[in-house]
């Protein structure tokens, strides 16, 4: 029964944070590459990698993470579900973010071009 407990442990999937930090180790990404790429100030980013204090961002801050992370579809399913979202075709929002990473454009503002081509809110990570 112990080994079973140990093990089921180290199933566990990591919350949002460590695996925003994997992505940005496995990727060779600082903390300011990601940020700025994201559109956020050193504050924000700072608040969202907080171990003492964590805060999950707006789906709109995940999804700026994702591209600036250049995360293909399953790596972005698996950080935006990590955070308590998801990415349908069933909103206008999410179509145009999925269509973005399966095209590869993870500039922010291209991807805000798309956004507002297709009369959706874009991404404002000051808010």
């Amino acid at each position: 029964i112990i080994k079973m407990m140990k093990s089921n442990q180290h199933s566990a999937k990591p919350p949002f944070i460590e695996l925003l930090f994997e992505m940005m180790k496995s990727k060779n990404l600082t903390g300011p590459e990601v940020y700025k790429a994201a559109g956020m100030d050193r504050r924000l980013f700072s608040k969202i990698t907080n171990f003492n204090q964590p805060h999950i961002p707006s789906k709109p801050n995940v999804v700026a993470l994702v591209l600036a992370l250049r995360c293909d579809q399953k790596e972005s399913k698996e950080l935006i579900k990590r955070a308590g979202y998801i990415l349908t075709h069933g909103i206008a929002f999410d179509r145009v973010i999925l269509q973005c990473i399966d095209d590869r454009i993870y500039d922010l503002n291209r991807v805000n071009e798309r956004l507002n081509d297709a009369n959706c809110p874009v991404i404002n990570v000051l808010e």
